[in-house]
């Protein structure tokens, strides 16, 4: 039986009623979506500007001292906090945390090469080809005590990049390598070009004046080591001796100690 007149105009309103309000309903959903995600677009176009800049902040500062090593490597992992997808930030905080285990300022050495290991693969995958990661994975090889693939990346590394701004670490490593092999010659090279492209670095012209002691350069050694020690004033052997290592790796660094020994480097 055909409803009433009256009903269908009723159920007619309440369907276009229903309709309108399901409308608005998906309109508000719609809204909401696309505000969530410009919000969203917005908080992440910040954070990558903000990487950015504490990045370039991080750069500035001269890694002297173990409170220089506790700001860098502060903001640097603030930066990657904020853009986990930024390889310069990622290398950078690699570069900060190795130099802290290197320089005896890293509390658990273990632990600390871990984490800049981690970072270092997160941006191996990002950048693979970028010179500035692949320094970052020498001085991590270095620092982890595997000399031999140190040594063939620091030499692929100059190799592919003679005119990087990194070419004195790599000079740096190469000469380091050879001095602890016994190969005194080729580490004098090495780190004499090392210390001419980076002459206020400091390490760099300590490896060479243990170099130098070691062959018999005393005059050279003595003035490498002032040079040293005008940039990095109180510094002692203890500060060269390695933080781990195995028992082969430790009397391998004897020897540097010992050319520092002999330069005039006190205990």
């Amino acid at each position: 039986m055909p409803a009433p007149l009256g009903s269908r105009h009723f159920f007619s309103r309440a369907a276009v009623g229903a309709g309108a309000a399901i409308s608005v309903l998906c309109l508000g959903v719609l809204m909401w979506s696309y505000l969530a995600r410009s919000a969203q677009s917005e908080r992440t176009r910040t954070n990558i500007e903000t990487a950015a800049k504490l990045t370039h902040i991080s750069q500035s500062i001269n890694i002297t001292s173990r409170e220089d090593y506790e700001a860098a490597r502060a903001l640097r992992q603030w930066a990657v906090d904020l853009d986990h997808h930024n390889a310069e930030a990622l290398e950078n905080l690699t570069f900060a945390i190795v130099t802290g285990v290197l320089n005896h300022w890293s509390d658990d050495a273990v632990a600390d090469l871990h984490a800049a290991d981690l970072a270092l693969q997160d941006a191996l995958l990002i950048a693979p080809g970028s010179m500035r990661v692949r320094g970052a994975e020498c001085q991590i090889l270095r620092a982890m005590r595997q000399l031999d693939e140190a040594l063939a990346e620091f030499l692929e590394a100059d190799r592919l990049a003679p005119d990087s701004q990194l070419r004195w670490s790599w000079q740096q490593g190469i000469g380091l390598v050879y001095l602890m092999q016994g190969q005194d010659q080729k580490a004098i090279e090495w780190l004499s070009r090392a210390a001419l492209e980076a002459p206020n670095a400091g390490h760099p012209v300590a490896y060479l004046a243990s170099a130098c002691a070691l062959v018999g350069r005393e005059q050279e050694a003595r003035e490498a080591l002032d040079h040293y020690l005008k940039l990095w004033p109180n510094t002692t052997l203890k500060s060269f001796g390695p933080t781990i290592g195995t028992a082969a790796f430790s009397g391998k660094m004897e020897r540097v100690l010992e050319g520092l020994r002999l330069a005039g480097l006190p205990e």
